[in-house]
């Protein structure tokens, strides 16, 4: 395999055409390929870079997956969270005014104080946390624009990959803290969520005990 050269990879030639493409976004792309160039006397590997394409591909579609499934458990989470929510506030009101002893009137405000502030915290958290629309990292428009420039068209097929390589690289780095920050949220909303069934079992347990010691 040969290493490219003349025009934009030759090193005689890459500080004049680094000059004239500093203007204007068809720039972009041809500076990304640029960083990948091989150092001096090293030969591109091109089935290396078709398998490092591929892998990273696959990857980057991977965690794009990952954050699919994160939203769709987020989006049951919250769902489950609104109901449970919306019943306590209904019947958990008249349990307030139950007659249930009075040990069991504090329990019964503190459990339903305890499980309206989990299960608002748990909607926060799938809503603001997940479920927000969120800034994706993606080729601009500008770049997208640059591939019909004269300087972007004159790439190889294995300069193109290069380049592609290291956008792949950015977007996937994005993707997957962005991932990182959904899962966390995650964990939040349905901890949140399972100490709002909690406070929730202990208001009609607290009921259901005074009922059977008295009648």
């Amino acid at each position: 395999m040969d290493t490219p050269r003349g025009g934009w990879w030759h090193p005689e030639e890459r500080s004049t055409a680094a000059g004239r493409w500093t203007s204007g976004r068809a720039a972009t792309f041809a500076r990304m390929a640029e960083h990948a160039a091989p150092p001096e006397g090293d030969e591109w590997n091109e089935s290396g870079i078709d398998e490092l394409s591929s892998i990273a591909g696959d990857t980057l579609e991977d965690e794009r997956q990952r954050g699919r499934g994160l939203d769709t458990k987020t989006a049951s989470l919250a769902g489950a969270t609104g109901v449970i929510l919306s019943l306590n506030a209904t019947l958990g009101v008249r349990l307030l005014t139950a007659d249930v002893g009075r040990v069991g009137v504090w329990v019964e405000r503190g459990a339903f104080i305890l499980a309206v502030v989990a299960l608002v915290g748990a909607m926060v958290a799938a809503v603001l946390g997940v479920l927000w629309p969120q800034q994706y990292e993606v080729l601009e428009r500008g770049q997208l624009k640059s591939f019909t420039q004269p300087e972007t068209l004159r790439l190889s097929r294995t300069e193109v990959q290069l380049a592609m390589l290291q956008t792949t690289a950015k977007i996937l780095d994005e993707e997957r803290g962005r991932n990182d920050r959904k899962k966390t949220a995650t964990k939040w909303a349905a901890g949140l969520l399972a100490a709002g069934l909690v406070a929730v079992s202990a208001e009609a347990l607290t009921l259901g005990i005074w009922n059977i010691l008295h009648h």
